[in-house]
């Protein structure tokens, strides 16, 4: 009996085991996840790891994407596309600059560990530091630029930075004393710049004058401007005395697409000697703001702009005869916000938008040289900075500068390039 008792444990206890092991056998096997969205955000690589504005590239993440954000040196993308489940590909934005890549999804952010390098085409220069801006005073120097005020998406600005083309970089001068504004004018007189008129806040028009010493880094105030307060005007300086004319003088009006506002046509002389503001000869076209101007042979050329229509006429101011002259019309579209600049013995016009209707926005890319002792216009080589709106530009010591500016359908640049005509 004792025996049968201790047989019967026995099988019993090798039934269980048995029962368990079919049990476990049962239970299903855990799949290890390609994504473990418990572990922290992180990088895995960014190919290539430098690149030039507009090119893509790609971005391989830790985690599953889902609603990624990607910056460099704090210049957030906007062209994003989802390659696969931890990899993006990204377009370098514009102003991008060179420094570390940020990737931020819902709480986490992640860092890339070196610097992405933004490269530049063979003839574009540094741009210009600080934030992207609109429509703001630039004047040159010598051999520099100097750029400032303007309004960023947030704020009117005061701050002013110098191009030295000698070593290719930009430095911080003096802020701006006066009210912050957008599209005013400058001129320089030998060392010293003078800035005036422009548009602030609630299209606040001013008239007042402030002088900048470059030997000093200085500024001070100088007799206001004697015409109506006006922004979108045009300057030149002939014989060692400045001129500004032209000009809005009134509220933007908007009738659909179309943006208008009261112009005039009346100019003013500044003679530094005596800081006095003398009125001159009115311009002989019709009343504008938006044109631009050139200085060639001691006479200064000034067209395009619009007041309700958009113009392409030039004509031509002699200071010793106190005279207005027209020349042949720019080719080409009619346009406002056009670059004008002389350089190597010629006039040089162009860029700028050249549609702003319903039909849509187009923005021009040409450029276009007037030769004072032939009287004509000829075609030039586009830029390569490409099509942009109230952009700057120079010549200084044979060589031409363009950038900054709108860029069509990408906002404000701060782009700066040689031009080779």
């Amino acid at each position: 009996m004792k025996r049968f008792f201790l047989s019967f444990i026995y099988i019993s206890i090798i039934a269980s085991v048995l029962t368990a092991c079919s049990k476990k056998n049962e239970d299903p096997t855990p799949v290890a996840s390609d994504t473990d969205n418990s572990t922290t955000l992180s990088i895995v690589s960014i190919e290539p790891m430098k690149g030039k504005i507009g090119e893509q590239i790609k971005i391989t993440v830790n985690k599953e994407i889902n609603g990624i954000n990607v910056s460099f040196n704090g210049t957030p993308a906007t062209k994003l596309t989802t390659s696969s489940d931890k990899v993006v590909t990204v377009t370098i934005p514009e102003n991008a600059t060179t420094g570390k890549v940020v990737v931020k999804q819902e709480t986490e952010t992640a860092t890339s560990t070196t610097d992405f390098e933004i490269t530049r085409h063979a003839n574009q220069l540094a741009n210009l530091p600080g934030k992207a801006r609109s429509t703001p005073t630039t004047f040159a120097i010598g051999n520099k630029i100097y750029v400032g005020m303007g309004k960023a998406s947030d704020s009117y600005l005061k701050d002013f930075w110098v191009y030295n083309a000698d070593n290719d970089a930009w430095t911080q001068v003096a802020n701006f004393p006066g009210e912050s504004r957008i599209h005013a004018v400058s001129f320089v007189i030998g060392t010293k710049a003078y800035i005036g008129t422009g548009e602030g806040s609630q299209e606040k028009k001013y008239k007042d004058f402030w002088v900048y010493d470059a030997n000093t880094d200085q500024w001070d105030q100088v007799a206001d401007f004697k015409g109506k307060a006006r922004n979108k005007a045009v300057s030149f300086v002939l014989n060692g005395q400045g001129y500004v004319g032209t000009g809005s003088i009134g509220s933007a009006t908007f009738t659909g697409a179309e943006i208008t506002g009261p112009a005039t046509k009346d100019f003013w002389k500044y003679d530094p000697a005596s800081d006095q503001w003398t009125q001159i000869t009115d311009f002989k076209g019709a009343e504008r703001h938006d044109a631009t101007s050139f200085v060639v042979d001691n006479k200064a050329y000034v067209g395009t702009g619009r007041q309700a229509d958009f113009y392409k006429d030039f004509w031509a101011y002699d200071a010793n005869t106190d005279q207005w002259t027209q020349i042949t019309d720019l080719p080409g579209k009619t346009r406002i916000g056009a670059v004008g600049f002389s350089l190597s013995g010629k006039g040089y016009v162009g860029l700028g938008i050249d549609d702003l209707s319903a039909a849509g926005t187009t923005y021009a890319a040409d450029m276009w040289a007037y030769d004072p002792t032939t009287k004509q216009w000829a075609s030039a080589s586009n830029p390569e900075s490409g099509a942009r709106a109230y952009a700057t530009a120079f010549g200084l010591h044979n060589t031409g500068y363009i950038g900054l500016g709108y860029k069509l359908g990408k906002g404000t640049s701060l782009e700066l390039w040689k031009y080779t005509p």
